[in-house]
């Protein structure tokens, strides 16, 4: 992603992985699930770093993460988080509840 803004679309998909967190994420832990919605958001490693008040882990933990989900991009890692986990209820998209 060129330029770190965050679009509705970054916005609604970081939403979309809180609220769907569970048996989709990979097994991550919680840094690493905090991560990756920061991730989703479009933050680089070093606005992820001072997000969370982390040093130079952030890079090991968006390493784990990669291999956690199978993936290999951050692009990947918002998509992969915008997937409803298995068994959990669907949240109302907006506009529709």
């Amino acid at each position: 992603m060129v330029g770190c803004y965050l679009s509705d679309w970054a916005l609604a998909t970081a939403a979309c992985y809180r609220a769907h967190l569970g048996a989709a994420d990979g097994g991550l832990t919680e840094a690493e699930r905090r991560i990756a919605t920061l991730i989703a958001q479009g933050q680089i490693n070093r606005q992820v770093a001072t997000a969370l008040f982390i040093s130079e882990t952030v890079q090991t933990h968006v390493l784990r993460i990669f291999q956690k989900l199978k993936v290999t991009s951050r692009t990947e890692v918002a998509a992969h988080s915008s997937r409803p986990r298995q068994g959990a209820a669907t949240a109302a998209s907006p506009g529709t509840g």
